[in-house]
């Protein structure tokens, strides 16, 4: 696949490098998760494959104000923006006027991954109308008969608890 860099084991002495052209999230990687606390803590996992996955690329969180926050405190974000923005609004109406400050944050991102309640796809239709190329939709919520590891669920909830993970020097990441 162009543009990965590396091979996490090579079983000869020869290392191979991919350089085909720069990494798929040159831009970096927007996580869009609503709902409370519970929701985002099912969020950490993907966020901190991410984060592992592509070091030094930028990691945004756009979400409910608090919750988000743990991202960056735990590492695993650059920064966060809060759903709750009256700019932001306009995304949720169907052909509506979308406010440019917004569209080009999120045109800035190589990947968005929205884990949004959008049933009638209209914040997702206004994203790709504001120029979101690569737009990856995971569940608002786990599905019921969907097999969730529950020592990570566990393990998150404990760090949470207990100001930082301990394991990993305090983070998460």
């Amino acid at each position: 696949v162009g543009g990965w860099r590396g091979l996490a084991s090579v079983p000869s002495p020869v290392h191979c490098v991919m350089d085909t052209g720069p990494s798929p999230v040159s831009g970096g990687l927007l996580f869009i998760r609503g709902g409370a606390i519970g929701d985002f803590i099912l969020t950490m996992p993907a966020l901190r494959l991410a984060r592992r996955s592509f070091p030094g690329q930028r990691i945004e969180v756009l979400g409910t104000p608090g919750t988000v926050d743990l991202a960056v405190h735990f590492g695993l974000a650059n920064a966060v923006r809060r759903l709750e923005d009256p700019a932001l609004a306009r995304f949720f109406v169907p052909g509506a006027v979308l406010d440019p400050a917004w569209c080009a944050y999120f045109a800035s991102f190589s990947v968005v991954v929205s884990h949004l309640f959008d049933p009638d796809d209209i914040f997702h239709d206004n994203l790709r109308r504001a120029g979101v190329s690569t737009l990856l939709r995971g569940p608002h919520r786990p599905a019921e008969a969907a097999l969730v590891d529950r020592r990570e669920i566990d393990r998150h909830a404990a760090a949470l608890a207990l100001g930082g993970d301990h394991q990993h020097g305090g983070r998460l990441a």
